[in-house]
């Protein structure tokens, strides 16, 4: 009986390290579980070293992610698809760059 219950306790902290692995890499990439964000979209010449999950930052501070990324066909030009936390406002006049 004590096998069963060594087991038993076994298998639940190996679940709860799996969930808290799961929740962590959620974070790392970005998924924030419900809070909302503002999608847009800029289109580029190039898009080396960003790739889906890629931060978007703003004055250095992470506040959304790279969503997407396709060819346009008409221009070919790539496209960038990102969201922004929905409590950070960009003006009109505001600019996507890639940097380093």
């Amino acid at each position: 009986m004590a096998s069963h219950s060594t087991e038993v306790v076994t298998g639940a902290a190996v679940l709860a390290v799996a969930v808290g692995f799961f929740l962590y890499a959620g974070q790392i990439a970005g998924f924030s579980g419900g809070q909302q964000a503002h999608r847009y979209w800029a289109s580029f010449r190039a898009v080396d070293g960003v790739s889906v999950g890629t931060d978007v930052r703003l004055a250095g501070v992470k506040v959304g992610a790279v969503t997407g990324l396709r060819l346009d066909p008409e221009t070919f030009r790539a496209r960038t698809e990102f969201s922004v936390d929905s409590d950070i406002a960009l003006p009109e006049d505001t600019a996507a760059v890639i940097a380093s």
